[in-house]
């Protein structure tokens, strides 16, 4: 937290009044670099903002700061002033580059693997959250939109923000023991809820090889179960040359091949699979490939 609060000592250029950051853009899209320089310095409060609510998740704050400001500079270079204010476009930007950061590190961090796991679960559901609402969405819409408990999802972070000082001695050693232990309990049930899982996964994956292949490249680029992430339908749409409403209609009855499948392979993982859910389990079966 140090390293934010001298970010905050910084000498932030104020906030642009909606006429100054119209006339702005327009001089930046004629090419005045001082215009655009102004606009990236007028909302570095935002960025430093964004970067402390981050803090928990053990990245250094220089470091979430840094990725902050390549996602403002990226906003700025992207901006419509027709379609509204500066800020909500700016923050949609840093919260992308700031959460790709923390799933990018989260394998470094020296934490049980189904933390790991939960910890890019969590930051993806963070961020497609935040764009599908345009807010930030608050704890128990991540979790709901993860499959975890709120209390996982705050051991997860706590794990993510504490983990330089676990092994530290000193008046935290009790509070690190208890969230090791903590950890431990969580992990050793979450390994019986994997090895179940697994198996799903192996039936999943045999159930999609026998898909038309049209229908399998829709799944797997839909829901990253190539280990590439997730499309939206519209980008899948266009690699397929197809309409949205079209490619809609062509994974529904891809999902409901599955699920007749599965009934054929075994009645009681058929009606597993088909109690709603679908694409939060394929969603979750990408992040899988993603993270192996």
């Amino acid at each position: 937290m140090i390293a934010l609060e001298r970010h905050r000592q910084l000498t932030f250029a104020p906030p642009l009044a909606a006429e100054q950051e119209a006339a702005l853009n327009q001089a930046r899209l004629a090419g005045d670099a001082q215009a655009r320089e102004l606009m990236i310095l007028s909302n570095l409060r935002l960025v430093w903002h964004l970067a402390k609510r981050y803090a928990w998740s053990g990245i250094p704050a220089d470091d979430l700061f840094s990725s902050g400001v390549q996602g403002l500079i990226g906003a700025v270079d992207t901006y419509d002033h027709d379609r509204g204010r500066l800020a909500p476009h700016a923050r949609m930007h840093i919260r992308k580059d700031m959460l790709m950061l923390i799933a990018t590190q989260r394998s470094l961090l020296h934490l049980p693997s189904s933390v790991n796991y939960h910890a890019l679960l969590i930051t993806r559901a963070e961020a497609a959250l935040s764009a599908r609402l345009g807010r930030e969405p608050v704890d128990e819409e991540i979790a709901l939109e993860c499959g975890l408990s709120v209390n996982r999802l705050r051991i997860v972070r706590r794990a993510l923000g504490t983990i330089v000082s676990l092994d530290d001695s000193g008046e935290d050693g009790d509070e690190g023991a208890n969230l090791h232990e903590s950890l431990a309990d969580e992990d050793a049930t979450a390994a019986d809820q994997t090895a179940a899982a697994s198996s799903r996964w192996e039936w999943l994956a045999h159930a999609l090889e026998r898909l038309s292949p049209r229908e399998q490249k829709l799944l797997r680029r839909h829901f990253g179960l190539d280990g590439r992430g997730g499309l939206p339908l519209a980008r899948v749409a266009e690699e397929l040359c197809i309409s949205r409403e079209r490619l809609r209609q062509i994974e529904i009855a891809a999902l409901r091949k599955l699920r007749h499948l599965l009934q054929a392979d075994d009645a009681h993982l058929g009606e597993s699979f088909g109690h709603g859910g679908w694409d939060q389990l394929l969603r979750d079966a990408g992040l899988r490939l993603q993270a192996a």
